[in-house]
């Protein structure tokens, strides 16, 4: 994970709960839900993305219509790719320190300039605690009026369900918005019927 070569994206502002992060130029865009690992000294970070924007780099220049392509206005204003960048919106779910994975918002914010790069399937695992899944970091995803967040949370199920073995992962998961649902009934359907692998 030290090859910065092969980074997905940048932090540029951060809160110990959640990072934005500005994707890489040559980096493919991460679906929502996807999580992603950060690494500081002393300290990995797994998030979740919950969101993402395509925007100007400036945020007082707003883009201008140009009834073109996107490949036709790069290939006429070659300048525009470094003036429009796409930001993630990422919720820090746990970290781990000294090999051991902590479910939860971690102790401090990641610095500015923190590289992030794509979480493996051996590090969801890991981070999910074994045999035995936890899934405490889902009631950090339950923003009660984020739509594009219930959203992340249906596509994050839906990537574990991807993962080996991942039927038995998913059950669990569920299980646990349940109890985090119980007096949201309509919520939690929206959410179970979204999922998908």
């Amino acid at each position: 994970m030290t090859d910065t070569a092969s980074h997905l994206a940048e932090v540029v502002a951060a809160t110990a709960a959640s990072y934005r992060a500005i994707l890489a130029p040559d980096a493919a865009t991460p679906h929502l839900g996807m999580p992603l690992l950060a690494q500081e000294p002393g300290a990995t970070v797994l998030g979740i993305v919950t969101g993402m924007e395509n925007r100007s780099l400036d945020p007082s220049r707003t883009p201008i219509p140009r009834g073109l392509g996107r490949e036709e206005l790069l290939r006429e204003n070659p300048h525009l790719a470094g003036l429009l960048v796409t930001e993630l919106t990422v919720v820090a779910a746990g970290e781990k320190r000294d090999d051991i994975w902590r479910q939860g918002v971690p102790r401090q914010p990641l610095p500015i300039h923190t590289l992030i790069y794509p979480c493996s399937t051996n590090d969801m695992l890991a981070f999910l605690g074994g045999a035995i899944p936890r899934f405490h970091y889902l009631r950090l995803l339950l923003n009660p009026n984020d739509v594009e967040g219930d959203g992340a949370l249906q596509a994050h199920l839906g990537w574990l369900a991807g993962l080996p073995g991942g039927d038995g992962i998913v059950r669990p998961a569920l299980a646990e918005l349940g109890r985090l649902l119980v007096k949201d009934y309509a919520r939690l359907r929206h959410i179970v019927a979204g999922v998908q692998a």
